[in-house]
Order: structure tokens, then sequence, then C-alpha cells
């Protein structure tokens, strides 16, 4: 999408990326065979990135993080909206910001994300 100069779609996506990935960590505090809580499973269907944090139990883990350049990669992103899709005021560098925040091999939002599914 950054290729195609197609801001909106890229930040969309990539947040959603941020999202799945977030999902993924709450999908693994369920218990097999178990019935979860309704109202923590309700509490999933959301877009908010520090809910889900919370939801995922990383919120403490995170608090802690040392990785200056991961915590800036964080702010970056931790206010993502779907709905930002719709304005065209997503300009190539705010697309490639929240690209780098969230790719970047060593200190971005997924590769930290990654050591906790």
């Amino acid at each position: 999408m950054l290729k195609a100069k197609r801001y909106p779609a890229a930040y969309y996506l990539a947040g959603y990326a941020v999202e799945c990935a977030l999902k993924a960590c709450i999908a693994k505090t369920f218990r097999a065979n178990t019935i979860p809580d309704l109202k923590r499973v309700q509490r999933v269907w959301t877009h908010k990135l520090d809910d889900l944090v919370g939801l995922a139990g990383l919120g403490d883990a995170l608090e802690k993080e040392k990785d200056v350049e991961f915590r800036s990669y964080w702010n970056t992103i931790k206010d993502w909206e779907p709905e930002r899709r719709y304005l065209a005021n997503v300009r190539r560098k705010d697309a490639q910001d929240f690209h780098r925040a969230i790719a970047d091999p060593h200190h971005g939002v997924l590769q930290w994300l990654q050591q906790h599914w």
C-alpha cells in the first residue's frame, strides 16, 4: 500500500496487523474445554489497542519495557483507529512512520508482540 501511495489504506491495514497480534495474545489466554467469561469475550470486540493490551495481560510488560525506541514506536501507534481510513489526511510520512513503528525488526511493535504469543 505504501508503494502504491495508498497511505490511508497502509495505515489502516498496518493497524489491523497489531490488532490481530494482540488478539492472538488474548486467544492464548483462553483454556481448552473451558467456557470463557462472556463479559471478557465481549470486551475483546474492540479496536482500542490499549484495551487489548490489558485483555492480553500485557499491561505490566508494556509499562516495564525499557527499550526506548520500542516505547516511542508504541506511542506512535497506540491511538490507531480504523475509521481513519475514510479520511484523506493520512500523509506519506505518517503512513511510513506508522509502518516503521510496527515492522522494525529490532524494536517494532510486532516484534515485541511476537514474544508474547
